[in-house]
């Protein structure tokens, strides 16, 4: 698994709600948006391979983290 992304400075919870997601996009090849914490978490194919994920939340709801698993 390689991450070209923010995963790392993600807290071990958000890790794992975004490898859930991560997880159901490769199974099903579905768009996920899952609730998380204030925000949400959310996944989908990449069109160049792979999948793309990120992490919505904090006082304005801006993106906290995202990135592409290959």
């Amino acid at each position: 698994m390689q991450h070209l992304d923010e995963y790392e400075s993600l807290d071990e919870e958000t890790k794992t709600a975004v490898d859930v997601a991560i997880a159901l996009v490769e199974a099903q090849g579905i768009v996920v948006r899952r609730p998380h914490r204030n925000g949400e978490v959310y996944a989908h194919p990449h069109p160049g391979g792979g999948v793309s994920w990120g992490v919505n939340g904090g006082e304005f709801g801006f993106c906290i983290a995202r990135g592409v698993r290959k």
